[in-house]
């Protein structure tokens, strides 16, 4: 008597097309990249595919859980694949802290103010801070050559700027002419006898001299009120004089009742 009465199914994860079959060596193993769970299939296109976003490194898979994701870092959009080579690495710039996905959308961009030279990245912490004194407003920086300088009359103490407008102008009464400025030292201030009411000044060219009859001891004067009148009885010609000394007295036989006089001429 034969030992059973009926035709058995190939097992999970393996198919047969022979008609007839003797024996469980017909029964193939699904491919690398597939996958079965369904006994008795009869053929290779029953093997369901590993979805994308993962691969199937083994052959005869019987469930879904044997496609392993992509890790954290890559995606790829293929269907079937049967190794992690088809895993695509998000580009420097980037990072994806999910694994198993499936497009590079899914790649996100380090954010205005920062860069990353690192490829796979899954995490936002490889996207570093552009330095002080740069910027840069464009998501997605790859490199540091991104980051822009501050401009001249300018400087940013803070790192990971992510716009000009946080460059902060130097003051009325000061000026500088270097890029990429840090500090607010680098605002030289206009001498005594000078002022400037410009702000992000970028040269001495922008401090002007404190006029005839006026005198000023003060360095980083912002406007021309800091500029001191010689007092009545008193005149001068200097221009961006720094000292009350400039101011002469009026002659004997001459006289001025008015502030900041120029001139002892009648």
């Amino acid at each position: 008597m034969p030992n059973s009465s009926f035709c058995f199914n190939c097992p999970l994860g393996k198919f047969s097309t022979v008609e007839g079959s003797t024996s469980m060596e017909t029964c193939t193993v699904c491919p690398a990249g597939y996958w079965s769970n369904d006994p008795g299939i009869s053929s290779e296109g029953e093997c369901e595919m590993c979805p994308s976003g993962k691969y199937g490194p083994d052959t005869g898979a019987t469930s879904v859980s044997q496609c392993l994701n992509c890790p954290a870092g890559k995606y790829s959009n293929e269907e079937a694949a049967s190794s992690d080579l088809t895993c695509i690495a998000c580009v420097a710039g980037k990072y994806s802290p999910d694994p198993g996905v499936t497009d590079d959308g899914t790649c996100l961009d380090c954010p205005a103010g920062k860069y990353s030279t690192t490829i796979s990245a899954s995490s936002i912490a490889v996207c570093l801070d552009c330095p002080r004194g740069y910027y840069s407003d464009t998501p997605g920086a790859h490199e540091q050559s991104w980051c822009t300088e501050c401009p001249k009359g300018k400087y940013l103490p803070t790192p990971g700027g992510n716009s000009i407008l946080m460059c902060l102008s130097c003051p009325a009464g000061t000026h500088s002419d270097q890029e990429a400025a840090y500090e607010f030292s680098t605002c030289q201030h206009c001498p005594a006898g000078y002022y400037s009411e410009s702000i992000g000044a970028i040269s001495f060219a922008t401090c002007l001299a404190c006029p005839m009859g006026t005198y000023s001891g003060t360095e980083g004067a912002a406007n021309v009120t800091w500029c001191r009148w010689c007092a009545p009885g008193k005149y001068s010609a200097a221009t961006n004089a720094v000292d009350e000394s400039t101011c002469s007295a009026c002659l004997p036989g001459k006289y001025s009742n008015t502030s900041a006089a120029t001139s002892d001429a009648t």
